[in-house]
This record gives C-alpha cells, sequence and structure tokens, in this order.
C-alpha cells in the first residue's frame, strides 16, 4: 500500500527543508554576530572606563574632548583591525578547507561559503560596534570635570 506522491510535492517538500536550514542557519549567525558585538563593546567600554583618570590628566592639561575621543579611538581601533583581519583570514582559511572536503563540496552546490557580502557585512557591523564602544564611554569621560576625576581614587 504505497503512497502517490506528485513531483510537485517532493519539489515543495526538498525546498521545505532547505529553508527549514537556511532560517537555523540565519538565526545561529545572527545570534554568534550579536554575541560578537555584545562582547567587544562590553571589553572596550570598560577599558576605556578604567582610563577616566588619564582621560582627566589630559583634559587638565589642555587637551580638548575631541582630542581625547580622537586618541582613545585611534589607540583602539588598532588592535580590533589587527583581529578582524586575523579572523577574516583564518574564516577565509576554513571556508576553503570546508570546500575542498565531500561534505564541503555539496555544501557549495547550495550556498556560498565564500560569500563577500557576508565577510563585509560581518566585518562592517563589527567595526561599528567598537567604534561606538569607545565613543560612548570616551565622550562621556571627556565631558566630566577634570578637577572632580583627579579627586577620585
Amino acid at each position: 500500500m504505497g503512497m502517490i506522491v506528485t513531483m510537485r510535492t517532493l519539489a515543495r517538500m526538498e525546498g521545505f527543508a532547505l529553508n527549514i536550514g537556511f532560517w537555523v542557519a540565519l538565526i545561529l549567525g545572527s545570534l554568534a554576530l550579536l554575541f560578537t558585538v555584545s562582547g567587544l563593546f562590553s571589553v572596550l567600554s570598560y577599558l576605556v572606563e578604567q582610563r577616566t583618570r588619564e582621560i582627566g590628566v589630559r583634559m587638565a592639561l589642555g587637551a580638548s574632548s575631541q582630542q581625547v575621543t580622537q586618541l582613545m579611538l585611534w589607540q583602539t581601533a588598532s588592535p580590533v583591525m589587527y583581529g578582524l583581519v586575523a579572523g577574516a583570514g583564518l574564516a577565509t582559511t576554513l571556508a576553503t578547507a570546508l570546500l575542498t572536503t565531500e561534505f564541503g563540496a555539496f555544501i557549495s552546490q547550495i550556498v556560498r561559503v565564500t560569500d563577500p557580502v557576508a565577510y563585509a557585512a560581518s566585518l562592517l557591523v563589527v567595526v561599528a560596534g567598537c567604534l561606538l564602544a569607545v565613543w560612548i564611554p570616551a565622550t562621556r569621560a571627556a565631558r566630566v570635570d577634570p578637577m572632580q576625576t583627579l579627586r577620585q581614587e
């Protein structure tokens, strides 16, 4: 007692399975990017907050709040950029290694593993998060009265 299934039904079932896989991958990738940006935001904000006393000294010696903010952005941007370049290189290497396997060949028929738009978009989101993570606490610290900052322990 077999069931009769049309080709259209089989095609819809296959499309449905691929659609579920797409949404699961999209949600997991978005969560990974969100956790990455939130972690970087937390660490970089903490590092800038730790330098509040230094910011107070710089402002007491005549630095403007814009100069202090630019200094914090510049000093934090360098290690972040090194990390992004290393991460992008590692991701590209792993994607290329995955494509050499049998499973990677199967996946490459469905998804472009080395999609430059996806890499560029994720890098832009991480860079924007890092810049915000430094800019927000640096501008907050630059608005504080230098004498009040220096009196704190």
